[in-house]
């Protein structure tokens, strides 16, 4: 068989003492919860603009603490939003523990940069719900922002720190559950042999599919704050419609890499489900404004999708190798 050609994302071989560390389990562990605490907070913050609570709670301190009040001393769209700040929280102090010990045991430099860029997206977040909010309660806050923004009114100022806000957040989940994936026992297994140009056509449509996800959460972003307008609904529903076409084509060419591909069949077939759900859910959201759970699920799924295909992707990258047809026994 000829050179196997390796990605510079290349797993740890399973001979790596390092790659057998117990200590490497609390890494992945605490990725593992960063992610599920990562999810909950999308869920909160999503609900939180589908029910346009974004404004109960005015104040924003530095005092994080002062968040961390019973809930029930909180009701309607207040408990949603306070609940998000504290989700935001623990999600930040649990990526610094993860960074600290990735930067203590994890072997790989770029797993370790990936951790760093997850951590810096988070203060990101914070910085940006923070000023979000400061810009309807604080006028200072506000008069600053429009002048570097070079928005015109304050509600436009608000609209554009929210979207960046939630599709930045997406963005990070999707991050952080590759993360969550590379940090796993999976990675220590020698990369699989499959067809090259089967592996080569997935690895181009899950670029195109990311690219496409991406487009779509931006376009969800503007229509969940800057209100429904039918031209950006229709391009939302043609866009999901492309999605749902590239996951099928997902889905056909897993299947072909053979049974030995599971890593890449699984999620792959789950995306494929997923993405179904997803159109259903579009449909009601649109159909049956009023029931707001319908559109905050819409959401979430939306955040599952793309995640699940940034993993697919750092899996057909990392975990397969193209060999020739003859090759590959």
């Amino acid at each position: 068989m000829k050179e196997m050609s390796m990605s510079p994302l290349a797993a740890v071989p399973a001979s790596s003492d390092s790659a057998r560390s117990p200590r490497l389990v609390w890494v992945h562990g605490t990725a593992l919860l960063l992610a599920f605490f990562a999810l909950l907070l999308i869920a909160f913050g999503g609900h939180v603009t589908t029910i346009d609570a974004g404004d109960t709670e005015p104040a924003w301190s530095l005092r994080f603490w002062d968040w961390f009040i019973s809930w029930s001393e909180l009701d309607g769209g207040h408990f949603y939003e306070m609940t998000h700040r504290q989700l935001g929280t623990i999600v930040g102090f649990l990526a610094i523990f993860m960074v600290a010990l990735m930067w203590r045991f994890e072997p790989r430099a770029w797993v370790r940069r990936l951790g760093y860029a997850a951590l810096a997206l988070i203060v990101v977040q914070g910085v940006l719900g923070g000023i979000r909010v400061l810009v309807v309660s604080d006028p200072s806050v506000q008069e600053t922002a429009m002048q570097a923004t070079g928005v015109a009114s304050p509600f436009g100022v608000r609209v554009l720190f929210g979207m960046v806000h939630a599709a930045l957040g997406l963005i990070l989940f999707a991050g952080l559950i590759a993360i969550t994936d590379i940090t796993s026992a999976r990675w220590s297994a020698s990369p699989l042999p499959v067809r090259a140009k089967a592996v080569r056509l997935l690895r181009g449509m899950l670029g195109w599919t990311i690219a496409a996800l991406l487009v779509q959460v931006l376009l969800g972003a503007w229509l969940r704050h800057a209100g429904w307008q039918v031209g950006v609904i229709i391009i939302h529903a043609v866009g999901g419609l492309f999605v749902a076409l590239f996951v099928l084509v997902i889905a056909v060419l897993a299947y072909g890499l053979g049974r030995e591909a599971t890593l890449i069949r699984k999620p792959a077939f789950v995306l494929a489900a997923l993405v179904q759900v997803q159109i259903f859910m579009g449909i009601f959201s649109f159909a049956l404004p009023d029931i707001v759970s319908v559109r905050t699920l819409h959401h979430i799924i939306g955040a599952l999708l793309l995640a699940l295909t940034v993993m697919l992707a750092f899996r057909a990258w990392s975990l397969v190798y193209p060999v020739a047809e003859n090759e590959n026994a």
